[in-house]
């Protein structure tokens, strides 16, 4: 069992609560399945009733994605100049109580680059976002892939954000990491991912009757829809960047 450290109350008003304390969970549910979240340390929970969450559930949901959980690295969260690192956690509307496999998983993993192609087409036409890349998948595992996508932000930055498909408890949730800079961003988006990844599947390990559904033994398989994983990544991933995108551009407007 973790240990809790004494938590960290901050309120910008009276209806208006973030609970960040290190070694915080936070319970995550699709339907009856509950996974355990880990805040990383220096990061904080943006509230739901935010301004700066619900636009980034607005855009998010373009893509087809439901917006779980926005992290902000403090003491940034919930602050207009704030959101240059995020971490953040999603759903694809459409696999909503569905069983997935490590199987399902990995195949999508395979078509990457071909489903890719499609599903990019299809957000950038949606979305308006022409300059948008998606990098191939540059590390995996039978829980897992994670690829970046990359936006460009002006004044000779990007806009990173660490997409990862991540197989829990039976349910496949979209794990995003935002960064905005040069390229050591990158890399520490990279390395945060990683971690955030690895900290989430140690908190949330399956029972045995999951394990044998994930194997693809028993009933109730997820039957898969086309490039669900793909297309909620992309989608997902560029939600993401077009809300910091859109708050950069904001924020440099005012000094203007």
């Amino acid at each position: 069992m973790m240990t809790r450290a004494f938590p960290l109350l901050v309120s910008f008003a009276a209806a208006l609560f973030l609970s960040c304390a290190r070694g915080e969970e936070i319970t995550l549910r699709d339907g009856k399945v509950e996974i355990q979240v880990p805040v990383p340390e220096g990061f904080e929970r943006v509230p739901e009733s935010s301004p700066q969450f619900k636009e980034m559930q607005s855009n998010v949901s373009r893509g087809g994605n439901d917006l779980l959980l926005l992290l902000a690295q403090k003491p940034n969260a919930g602050k207009e100049e704030g959101f240059t690192r995020l971490m953040n956690v999603q759903f694809v509307r459409a696999n909503r109580g569905r069983q997935a496999t490590k199987a399902y998983l990995d195949s999508e993993r395979l078509t990457m680059e071909e489903s890719a192609k499609k599903a990019l087409q299809k957000v950038k036409a949606d979305m308006n976002v022409a300059e948008m890349v998606m990098d191939p998948v540059y590390d995996f595992s039978e829980r897992h892939f994670s690829a970046v996508v990359r936006l460009p932000a002006g004044n000779d930055q990007t806009v990173y954000s660490i997409v990862t498909p991540t197989l829990v408890r039976g349910r496949i949730w979209f794990l995003n990491v935002v960064a905005t800079g040069k390229d050591e961003e990158q890399a520490w988006a990279k390395s945060a991912a990683k971690k955030w990844l690895g900290s989430i599947l140690q908190a949330s390990p399956s029972d045995k009757e999951t394990l044998e559904l994930e194997e693809g033994k028993g009933r109730g398989l997820f039957d898969g829809i086309g490039n669900g994983a793909i297309y909620g990544a992309i989608g997902g991933g560029i939600g993401a960047l077009i809300a910091v995108l859109l708050k950069k551009r904001r924020n440099a407007a005012k000094t203007e």
